[in-house]
């Protein structure tokens, strides 16, 4: 099959001239992800042939690399399959894999990685708090799309959602081709123009809204949006902009995200300081994801000192394996009547 991605380089291109020409400040990528654009720069100058294996670049964005699986030890391959067998009873019948030209490890239930463990921790969670129907339509925004893994996932395991990803301009060229590949780029739309091409969202689309015209989402209305783990990456600033527009948009919101970064990484790159508090005094926590573990784990998990006494003197048997050890919340967006 002949796929071009020539549509989505001039696309990127076009927007990141919109995004030169704006003031400097909070449109502007945080330090940290201006270092990750300016390593991953060359992916956009790849030919057809190569951006069809899209994946074995998407280390940039996860940090899940293609060689990490090549000569993987059997005591992780192990753990990989037993994190995905103790997710699939609560993904609704969803048996996830990676998509052909991916990475990972091969398995009885197809290729699986970080990232398929990673997105299906994301559904599984929603789904099964009753957050996330298998069907029916939805509207789903998720900021910061990774590579288009997670919007993939809500398609498959519900065709139905009408899905935007809003995202930073280069990791936006990512989610492109990824999900033109194993989407088709008919429903993969391009959101150009300062109001935007939202106005009549389709069922089993995605649409790839550049963070610079963030302000579009403010007209409409999402049932649902989420983040994974790269709110714990933006500046405070950057972070206040996107829950003002939550708040006039979205009826709850997902995050899954990092307390903070070390204190070095906060002070060298200028990220939000403690992203938990933080969203936790702005909208009402509707769940989160300690309420269903033991008392132990729920302390260890809130506690990194706890925690580092606790699993030194039994282990780490007791707690979240892999991406549930994450805290993750469910908040509710609208301010109260």
């Amino acid at each position: 099959m002949s796929v071009s991605f020539d549509h989505l380089k001039e696309f990127i291109t076009a927007e990141l001239a919109h995004r030169k020409a704006q003031p400097a400040g909070v449109l502007s990528p945080s330090d940290y992800w201006l270092d990750y654009n300016r390593f991953s720069s060359y992916v956009h100058t790849l030919p057809d042939h190569e951006l069809k294996l899209i994946r074995h670049h998407t280390w940039h964005l996860t940090g899940d690399i293609y060689s990490s699986y090549h000569f993987i030890p059997n005591r992780l391959r192990r753990s990989v399959l037993a994190e995905y067998e103790d997710l699939l009873p609560h993904l609704g019948g969803l048996q996830p894999c990676e998509p052909p030209g991916g990475i990972g490890v091969d398995t009885p239930h197809g290729r699986l990685n970080s990232g398929i463990l990673r997105y299906a921790l994301v559904v599984s969670d929603l789904f099964t708090h009753g957050f996330l129907p298998r069907t029916g339509p939805k509207r789903l925004l998720e900021i910061g799309g990774g590579y288009g893994g997670l919007a993939l996932m809500c398609q498959q395991f519900n065709p139905e959602i009408s899905y935007v990803i809003c995202d930073l301009e280069e990791t936006l060229f990512f989610q492109g081709v990824f999900l033109t590949l194993h989407l088709g780029a008919d429903r993969v739309h391009l959101v150009r123009g300062e109001n935007g091409d939202l106005d009549n969202l389709k069922p089993g689309h995605v649409y790839l809204l550049p963070q610079t015209r963030v302000a579009a989402l403010e007209k409409l209305r999402f049932d649902l949006a989420m983040n994974q783990q790269s709110m714990q990456e933006m500046t405070r600033p950057q972070v206040e902009r996107y829950c003002d527009v939550l708040e006039k948009c979205a009826a709850q919101f997902y995050s899954c995200n990092r307390k903070s970064h070390g204190a070095g990484v906060v002070e060298s790159k200028g990220l939000v300081a403690d992203l938990h508090d933080f969203l936790a005094a702005r909208f009402r926590i509707a769940w989160d994801s300690t309420e269903h573990i033991s008392p132990l784990a729920r302390a260890c998990l809130r506690n990194k000192p706890l925690r580092k006494v606790v699993t030194a003197i039994i282990g780490k048997s007791f707690l979240p394996r892999g991406e549930a050890s994450f805290l993750r919340f469910v908040y509710d967006c609208r301010k109260a009547a």
